[in-house]
């Protein structure tokens, strides 16, 4: 198949639809929480530089644990006859990361806050590894390159428009937040506005989170005739 043919049958696919704006989704606001987190966490729990690359530091642990428990995870569910569970359980996952990091950023003390941070980033990581399994399983082998190319450049778009939008949107919040008086002797910190402006931002765009999450437990409806019509396409051997 050439480039334009392959394309339009790699998006012809529902699930494989659903997965690539799903995950996308789960990228774009992981690249947004990212991008600002630290200045986040210096205004808004009023922490150090050194706690707040900690923190950061711990985020970035919980995503890694994420990543290794959600395959290993949803393996062993495959191996106990759930079918779907390579779709539905990184929807779970991206429902809970969004209730996970509500409760983290509308607490205002850094610990517990911190830990359902952590949590929520472990879950948002533990979505990508059954997505990318479950990728394969509806796309033909001879279209897994252009396959993970189209996905590929989807999600680098998404993340390339989270800081913009995440830093976009909490300006915007900032103007329309009064200015308050700084509180404590915090020189590096962020001004309050600025701090209000980002966790307003965070908030708001965790409404991406969830409808990642809903998207991605749609694709329950369409995963197994796909794994079935991507198995029939192979050649016989």
């Amino acid at each position: 198949m050439g480039l334009a043919a392959s394309v339009r049958y790699i998006f012809s696919i529902p699930s494989n639809v659903l997965m690539i704006v799903g995950s996308s989704l789960g990228y774009f606001y992981f690249a947004g929480l990212q991008t600002f987190a630290l200045l986040f966490v210096k205004g808004h729990y009023h922490a150090s530089q050194a706690t707040a690359e900690l923190s950061l530091a711990l985020l970035v642990v919980g995503a890694v644990i994420g990543t290794v428990a959600g395959g290993r995870i949803t393996d062993l569910m495959l191996e106990r006859g759930y079918l779907g569970a390579r779709v539905w359980f990184p929807g779970v996952c991206y429902v809970g990361a969004a209730l996970m990091l509500l409760i983290g950023l509308l607490g205002s003390h850094l610990t517990p806050a911190l830990w359902f941070d952590v949590a929520g980033a472990a879950l948002i990581s533990a979505a990508n590894p059954p997505i990318q399994a479950a990728r394969l399983d509806v796309v033909p082998a001879g279209l897994w390159g252009r396959a993970s190319s189209a996905l590929t450049v989807v999600r680098s778009l998404a993340q390339a428009l989270a800081p913009l939008a995440f830093g976009g949107l909490s300006q915007l919040i900032a103007g329309i937040v009064p200015a308050q008086t700084p509180i404590g002797t915090h020189p590096h910190a962020p001004p309050a506005s600025t701090t209000t402006g980002l966790q307003g931002a965070f908030l708001i765009m965790l409404v991406t989170l969830a409808a990642a999450g809903l998207i991605l437990l749609r694709a329950r409806n369409t995963f197994a005739t796909d794994v079935a019509s991507a198995a029939a396409s192979e050649p016989a051997r």
